[in-house]
């Protein structure tokens, strides 16, 4: 009876230890999974130079992540990345990669036909036609969370087949002044009155009144320059805008 008990035992041990090492060795290798002794960025999948805007295009790229069952090719998600940002342009800025505990850094710059920097974007949308009429609503976009622009200049002109008739400021308690350059090109600048009010997202900040003699016409917003009360930005132009008379 005593041996047999033994046995059982015995046999009852042995089952804890294999349950045990099957438990330490399937530890072990969910270990070697979560953490990688290295990534990297798989070549030709990540750029080093983007446009005033451009995103990372995460559909391509990829990294190498290295475990100790061997080398993996992970897809690159927006999760992993910090430190970018393309709203601005910059040279060698850097951007952290972290994946499975370990972290990269990735060179990359930002370029445009001109600096920019500010997020702040101004953009131009036809918001109604009649005939050769058009009226053109000039919007703010893109600026930074708690940052203030106090006032904003801009260029407003158009092509020779067009006329600009009016430019309304939209903008409360902003001042209003504009500087005829030649025909079809006005300067604009707008200000806080108080010196203090700030320019927010989506606001509208001019409304742009155009005849066009003929079926063409383009509106170009360029030169503009946005400023707080210790720096002036620098932002991009404005897409064109088509002024003319729609094909039937």
């Amino acid at each position: 009876m005593r041996n047999k008990k033994a046995k059982i035992l015995v046999v009852v041990l042995m089952a804890v230890l294999i349950l045990s090492s099957i438990i330490t060795l399937f530890a072990c290798d969910n270990m070697g999974k979560t953490k990688a002794s290295k990534i990297e960025v798989v070549g030709g999948t990540l750029k080093h130079t983007f446009m005033l805007d451009e995103q990372i295009d995460y559909s391509n790229a990829k990294i190498y992540a290295y475990f100790r069952s061997g080398k993996e090719t992970i897809q690159l998600r927006p999760e992993m990345v910090s430190g970018f940002n393309s709203s601005t342009t910059k040279e060698n800025a850097m951007l952290t990669i972290t994946f499975a505990s370990v972290s990269v850094d990735w060179l990359y710059s930002v370029v445009h036909e001109k600096p920019v920097d500010t997020s702040l974007r101004v953009k131009g949308t036809r918001v109604s036609q009649e005939e050769r009429s058009s009226t053109i609503s000039v919007t703010a976009s893109g600026l930074s969370e708690g940052a203030e622009m106090n006032s904003i200049i801009m260029t407003i002109s158009c092509t020779a087949s067009a006329t600009i008739d009016s430019i309304t400021p939209k903008l409360s308690g902003f001042s209003f002044v504009t500087e005829p350059l030649d025909d079809r090109k006005i300067k604009v600048i707008l200000f806080a009155g108080d010196g203090f009010k700030s320019i927010k997202n989506g606001d509208v900040l001019l409304e742009v009144r155009t005849t066009v003699e003929q079926r063409e016409g383009t509106l170009y917003i360029m030169n503009i320059e946005s400023a707080n009360a210790e720096i002036l930005y620098k932002l991009p132009d404005a897409k064109e805008i088509f002024i003319g008379v729609p094909t039937q």
